[in-house]
């Protein structure tokens, strides 16, 4: 008896294609949301990291609450390629307040999620708790700043600068007077997500480059290169680099190297004083600002 050989199907082969063929083309995805969802979600799970990390980003665009639970199954999944994690945590957090009427089942157990044992898993369930409005979740949040993972500290902060709440604002300032140490690391490492709170933030940064340890002054100028600079940032500025010496003075110079020419050229004065400083990272960083187009050439 003669038997043929048959060429057996396979769906999965099928599927990832379709997907890769989705996530190539956003148009597409956008006029035909309802189905390239279904086959997004679909192939979840036969994906590889470099297609998880495409499909992601759309289930949060599409702004459909069915998303919520394969958003969250990647986020609580330890065997996940972390950067997929941490995707899901950040598209979770977007598309629960693009489209979720009732989060509050998903943020028990994102909260239940904090005390887990994997610091992974704790610091992706901290970042995806940061939905604007979110206040129920701040009280545990702040709790993660006591952390022994520095990622979940971090992830903390980011969480409660996102929930966008002035109460939330004033609650860190009063944590950076009374917090630990690490805590008021990761406070002001994080305080420029702030956007609307500026001039405050400055100001913050500002009043502990006067502090007396050396850490938090550093993480007070990283902050503060992540916002517009002020007058007042600029007055602060051009004291320490009129006055200070080492990692401190090297940490200004590295923010006015990243400004417009145009706003360095009035420290080209105290700037040229530093062409002979015995740190050579120091003169270099000097002559990089000072012998921009806008300040001239040195003479």
């Amino acid at each position: 008896m003669k038997t043929d050989n048959l060429i057996q199907f396979n769906p999965s082969k099928q599927l990832l294609q379709k997907a890769w063929n989705i996530v190539n083309d956003v148009e597409f995805f956008l006029s035909n949301a309802n189905s390239s969802v279904d086959c997004l979600i679909d192939a979840l799970s036969w994906a590889d990291v470099s297609l998880k990390l495409k499909i992601v980003p759309l289930l949060g665009l599409s702004g459909q609450e069915r998303v919520l639970e394969p958003l969250y199954g990647l986020v609580v999944n330890s065997r996940q390629d972390e950067r997929v994690r941490q995707m899901a945590a950040v598209q979770l957090s977007i598309a629960v307040s693009r489209c979720c009427n009732d989060p509050s089942d998903l943020r028990k157990r994102l909260i239940t999620g904090l005390s887990h044992q994997d610091g992974a898993i704790r610091e992706n369930c901290a970042l995806a708790l940061g939905w604007e409005g979110n206040i129920e979740a701040v009280k545990d949040l702040v709790q993660c700043l006591n952390d022994p993972d520095r990622g979940v500290q971090s992830a903390a902060v980011s969480a409660l600068s996102s929930v966008d709440d002035d109460r939330v604002f004033d609650l860190l300032i009063n944590r950076l007077s009374v917090g630990i140490f690490e805590e008021k690391r990761n406070i002001l490492l994080h305080l420029w997500r702030f956007a609307r709170k500026r001039s405050q933030v400055a100001s913050v940064y500002i009043d502990h480059l006067e502090d007396l340890d050396n850490d938090l002054r550093m993480d007070a100028l990283f902050g503060m290169a992540m916002i517009p600079p002020s007058s007042k940032i600029l007055d602060a500025y051009r004291k320490i680099v009129t006055n200070e010496k080492g990692a401190i003075l090297r940490r200004v110079l590295e923010n006015l190297s990243g400004m417009d020419p145009f706003v360095t050229k009035s420290f080209e004065d105290v700037l040229r004083n530093l062409a002979s400083d015995p740190d050579a990272r120091i003169r270099q960083l000097a002559i990089r600002i000072v012998s921009s187009p806008v300040s001239g050439k040195w003479s």
